[in-house]
């Protein structure tokens, strides 16, 4: 459940402040709490659901869908990130698929970091 939190801290700090800055086209409507920190639990939970309908996709095509996620696993963030903002218009605006790779590689590479530096202990 902690880690869960601290996602959800992440990903909507990096919403509300660092990916709005970097890649342009993403822009979260208010400030980090409330909506930056509600993005952050809908993304967290739909980048699980999409982790899991991948999964799922390696199962149905005996494993030939692994290849798609081995080369695509850096998408399943902007798979996430444009739900999201589907889901939640008025929380988050993704502006096109280019933004969205763009802002899922930045949350890719801090969430790395993150567990690499967790795993360390």
């Amino acid at each position: 459940m902690i880690r869960f939190a601290l996602r959800v801290l992440v990903i909507a700090f990096l919403l509300a402040y660092v990916v709005p800055f970097i890649v342009p086209g993403v822009m979260l409507h208010g400030s980090f709490w409330p909506n930056g920190v509600i993005c952050g639990i809908v993304f967290a939970c739909l980048a699980f659901l999409t982790a899991v309908l991948a999964l799922l996709g390696i199962v149905l095509t005996a494993g030939l869908g692994a290849i798609v996620v081995y080369l695509g696993f850096w998408m399943l963030n902007a798979v996430a990130l444009m739900w999201t903002a589907h889901l939640a218009p008025s929380l988050l605006s993704v502006d096109g698929w280019g933004s969205a790779i763009g802002a899922g590689l930045i949350i890719l590479v801090v969430n790395m970091v993150i567990k690499a530096l967790g795993s360390s202990k």
